[in-house]
């Protein structure tokens, strides 16, 4: 009698795990669309430098190169952003595409 209690039980347990973890993602998933619209692209590699000027220099995961300028919010973020380049810390980027065709970096993280 007790190992259907025991199994239902871990049944259960796992089934809420599973929710959860896909609750978890799928609200990282819909926080980057909220913070920054649909129009946003987001990567995560490195910034490989900064400046000169408001620019930054980012490499992708998948090793392309990324030259961007910086939003305004991404100009109140440069001593994150220097802190990033000098751990090599692994970084989320959001950027768009401006009207000049020019990537503009929205956020750092």
């Amino acid at each position: 009698m007790m190992k259907p209690r025991i199994s239902a039980a871990i049944i259960i347990f796992v089934f809420l795990a599973a929710i959860s973890l896909a609750v978890i993602n799928g609200s990282s998933w819909a926080e980057g669309l909220a913070m920054h619209g649909n129009a946003v692209e987001h990567q995560h590699g490195k910034i490989e430098s900064l400046g000169p000027g408001p620019t930054i220099v980012f490499k992708t995961d998948a090793g392309a190169i990324l030259n961007l300028q910086c939003s305004a919010r991404c100009l109140t973020e440069l001593h994150h952003v220097q802190r990033h380049i000098t751990e090599k810390a692994p970084t989320d980027l959001y950027y768009i595409e401006n009207s000049s065709r020019n990537l503009v970096a929205l956020d750092i993280d």
